[in-house]
């Protein structure tokens, strides 16, 4: 009764201000309640019509008249002409056209009522003769050339084809509408259009570009014709491509958010929508007791709902399906199978397809582990049957291929994994923005593992060369697919100033949120809105980008070793996955594929194992020296030597895969009881795509006639919760004392500021020390930061993002991040670890020497003496790297602790 009352006292308003023609008034109480206006005036031109069915030329006149005032003001409150152009098009229409008209608008409302109001089984029965009634519709609204109506039924064609998940045929209705909505401005629909061209080209094509481009347009619509309710759709549209590229951290957040938003909460149905998306974001997460939390909540409110109205059914059967994922990974193999028999149950009660589709590819990974392959195989091919979406398609061929695979069938599985991997690569190509790839592989990454595997194991057994090149393919094109991209170009190419503004306003919120200064959850609104503005303006700028990005592809085997590496040299690219652990081992003089005797599961055991002993140390003193036996046990497992033969070489370069991100290879422990560091040269790339990019970056760089070190250290904090790094003044002084101070240019104390260090012209510099704490988010890779002095005023810019980092210009030989973790971060699947090397490969710095925990800051001064003492005399990064831990060795820093954490990132030259 009270939203009603407010109804007609807005409506007693809007004809008072209407009568008295005042324009600014009328436009103040439309402003906020567009739709009231653009009712009144459908009702008036209906009444238009009628008079003009019936020749009321009396009526007629006054009609006109009002109606263009009206038209008038609208298009100036809501800055849209639709309305004008109807009424030119009613103004030439003949009585039998008015009245033909208003008969087909009767058919066009009753035929679509009655088809939303049919549900399950009936529905599919019925869409057809629905499917052509529309048809038939159009062609009677293009013979009275009622352009309008004639958009309209294209968008419920189009809706009607998505529905029946025929993907290119709603493609080709809502492309039909959206052109004829352009022309004649038909901003209603035309909102409408592009939010479900959203829906097509995300689910469907994967053409997640195209999606957000889709969902911008359909947001300012929506804004213009005050359809607020339908944003909410738009922003849950846009944190479905998201997830789809695995940027789960900003879905979690944005979703938080949108629990606290009034909008959200005062729509049950979309509440339980995103608890429901929340738990599938968690679980993505791993974090299974969240995940569990939302889960729970989402199907207690569906399943009021679903009470009150059977024919939201279909929603308690995607929160079961779901509570069967989660208890699957909780290894509760019972209560997964009844939480997905009764979402089987469900969803062929509602006749829903889609629900079905997605059950069945949850389901089969339970039911392959079990070895019930006929079921699976039934399962898989009604997916790749019945879905049409991308994720469900390529899911389902993916497991059809492991199905062949475990039954023999090599050949089948070898082409349907080459078809997966042809797909995923044609969806990366419509992603000419990096930043987007970023997580993209990591439920996918088992693609190109388990093709690789298969190459493996053939190559192995028919000692086949091109075999072994094929697998080394497939597996050099699983890695680093974001920052590959990112090396190809400059930082000035990619990022624009309104990018670097947003970059700057994100970083100093990211401050705020890192030191307490304010409310978060009204920082993490803020940042949530400035993160869709800086997707907004990187979409918008594609077409200019779309040219900027060379196509790479992975060096062949040979290329390696004639261009990539020296003599000397081994490179060690491995796979580590569930299906099998293989190491391709690549010299100047030869080249060889070794099965590794570990599996996955107990390697990720060892090495976390390993790592803990090792970095809790001397807070944790283990008396019993289990990294030791641990050591001695992964130096066994990664380096078989009776295969490997590792002694006949001076420098290994490794290219880790999955949990060997996070191994230091210095600390493994041989035969002779040595550090592997002791008798090696050791550095890490991501992939040798990378580094063929890095070198082949590195042929154009003006700064290698150049000595000079820039060097930022010892800062200052005002902030008290950031303790001070003393030690860190040592360290520059010991950089002075090396190279002389007429070769250092040192910003220490309160010189060692983020304004300094961004507007020093690098040039002509051959070196960075940054000598300062390091801030890593495991969670947020974006967050991460380097931290500089902040004294006096508190709004002083602390904090040097990575995103920050990535759009500076640091065309370096070296960047020495003497900070805790530098090196740490997240661990993506078919990324490696997201830590603070990567911004700056991507600012230009040819290789990044950082650390993988917290350093000692007494034993790092030594460190840097006795690796800038080896690198000025001539040696290589590498060999200074291994002279500086060899030292501390045999120092009272022996320990692995104090020297274990430096890695060396990029390339091993002078």
């Amino acid at each position: 009764m009270q939203s009603c009352s407010k109804q007609k006292q807005s409506t007693v308003n809007f004809f008072f201000i209407y009568q008295t023609q005042d324009t600014s008034a009328l436009q103040e109480v439309v402003s906020s309640n567009h739709r009231l206006l653009r009712q009144y005036l459908d009702d008036r031109l209906s009444t238009y019509i009628s008079a003009k069915a019936i020749n009321d030329s009396s009526s007629l006149d006054s009609l006109t008249n009002e109606l263009s005032w009206l038209c008038n003001s609208y298009q100036n409150i809501t800055h849209c002409t639709d309305k004008t152009n109807r009424l030119q098009i009613y103004k030439q229409w003949s009585s039998e056209n008015a009245t033909t008209k208003e008969y087909l608008d009767s058919v066009f409302v009753a035929i679509h009522s009655r088809y939303k109001n049919i549900s399950g089984s009936i529905r599919i029965q019925q869409r057809n003769i629905y499917l052509e009634q529309l048809r038939q519709l159009f062609n009677n609204y293009q013979n009275i050339n009622d352009t309008y109506q004639s958009a309209s039924v294209l968008f419920y064609l189009g809706r009607a084809f998505y529905d029946a998940g025929q993907a290119d045929s709603s493609l080709y209705y809502f492309n039909q509408c959206r052109i004829i909505c352009q022309r004649i401005d038909h901003v209603d629909v035309l909102g409408d259009c592009e939010l479900w061209l959203a829906y097509v080209y995300n689910l469907h094509y994967a053409d997640y570009l195209k999606a957000q481009q889709a969902i911008l347009l359909a947001e300012q619509l929506f804004k213009k014709t005050g359809k607020d309710d339908y944003l909410v759709y738009t922003r849950l549209q846009r944190l479905h491509i998201l997830r789809n590229l695995y940027q789960t951290d900003r879905v979690i957040d944005n979703l938080h958010t949108f629990l606290h938003d009034s909008t959200f909460q005062e729509n049950k149905h979309v509440l339980a929508y995103c608890q429901y998306f929340l738990g599938e974001a968690y679980y993505d997460q791993g974090l299974l007791d969240s995940a569990t939390y939302y889960t729970n909540l989402s199907y207690n409110i569906r399943s009021s709902l679903a009470m009150q109205n059977p024919g939201l059914l279909s929603d308690i059967g995607y929160s079961k399906s779901l509570m069967g994922l989660i208890a699957q990974a909780q290894s509760d193999t019972l209560r997964a199978e009844k939480q997905y028999t009764t979402a089987d149950s469900i969803f062929h009660l509602a006749s829903d397809i889609k629900g079905t589709c997605m059950n069945y590819l949850r389901e089969s990974s339970l039911l392959l582990g079990k070895g019930e392959y006929t079921k699976v195989r039934h399962q898989y091919q009604f997916v790749l049957d019945n879905s049409g979406q991308f994720e469900d398609s390529i899911l389902a061929l993916y497991g059809l291929a492991m199905v062949n695979y475990l039954q023999g069938e090599v050949q089948s599985a070898i082409s349907l994994l080459q078809s997966c991997i042809t797909k995923l690569e044609t969806t990366r190509y419509k992603l000419p923005i990096p930043e987007m790839k970023t997580g993209m592989l990591s439920d996918k990454v088992g693609f190109f593992h388990l093709l690789a595997s298969i190459y493996f194991e053939k190559s192995l057994l028919s000692h086949d060369t091109a075999l072994l090149d094929s697998a080394f393919q497939v597996l050099e094109q699983s890695k680093s697919w974001s920052l590959n991209d990112n090396l190809q170009v400059t930082s000035s190419d990619m990022h624009s100033t309104n990018e670097v503004n947003i970059i700057e306003q994100i970083s100093t919120i990211d401050q705020m949120l890192i030191t307490n200064k304010k409310d978060s959850s009204e920082l993490l609104v803020t940042r949530n809105r400035l993160r869709d503005s800086l997707d907004a303006i990187r979409i918008s700028q594609v077409v200019i980008r779309n040219g900027v990005f060379a196509d790479y592809t992975p060096p062949r085997l040979g290329e390696i070793s004639k261009n990539l590496i020296r003599t000397g040299t081994l490179v060690l690219e491995y796979l580590i996955s569930d299906i099998g652990c293989y190491v391709i081992a690549i010299s100047t003089d030869t080249t060889a594929v070794i099965p590794l005797p570990v599996d996955c599961s107990q390697l990720n055991r060892k090495i976390r194992c390993f790592i803990n002993n090792i970095n809790h140390y001397p807070s944790v003193r283990d008396t019993a020296q289990t990294w030791r036996r641990l050591g001695q046990q992964l130096y066994m497992d990664v380096l078989p030597p009776k295969q490997l033969h590792i002694e006949r070489y001076e420098q290994l370069l490794i290219v880790p895969s999955g949990i060997l991100y996070t191994l230091p290879f210095a600390t493994l422990i041989d035969s002779n009881n040595s550090f592997l560091i002791e008798t090696h040269e050791i550095s890490y790339i991501p992939s040798l795509t990378t580094l063929a990019i890095l070198k082949s970056r590195d042929t154009v760089r003006d700064n290698d006639n150049s000595n000079e070190v820039v060097v930022f250290g010892d800062p200052v904090f005002s902030d008290q919760s950031i303790s001070s790094l003393p030690y860190t003044k040592r360290e520059v002084d010991v950089i002075k004392e090396i190279y002389g101070d007429e070769k250092v240019h040192s910003f220490i104390d309160s010189n060692a500021t983020l304004e300094n260090f961004e507007s020093y012209d690098y040039r002509h510099v051959r070196y960075l020390h940054l000598a300062t704490h390091g801030y890593t988010d495991n969670y947020r890779p974006d967050r991460s930061a380097v931290l500089f002095s902040q004294f006096d005023d508190s709004s002083q810019q602390l904090l040097l993002s990575a995103p920050r980092i990535a759009s500076l210009t640091i065309p370096v030989n070296l960047v020495f991040l003497s900070s805790c973790q530098s090196g740490a971060g997240k661990l993506y699947p078919g990324e490696g670890v997201l830590s603070l090397a990567q911004p700056f490969l991507v600012a230009g710095a040819n290789a990044v020497l950082a650390t993988s925990w917290n350093v000692d800051d007494r034993s790092s001064v030594d460190f840097v003496r006795y690796f800038y003492q080896y690198f000025k005399d001539g040696n290589s990064k590498a060999a200074s790297l291994a002279h500086a831990q060899q030292k501390l060795i045999t120092s009272r820093y022996s320990h692995p602790y104090y020297w274990g954490s430096y890695v060396l990132i990029g390339t091993t030259d002078y």
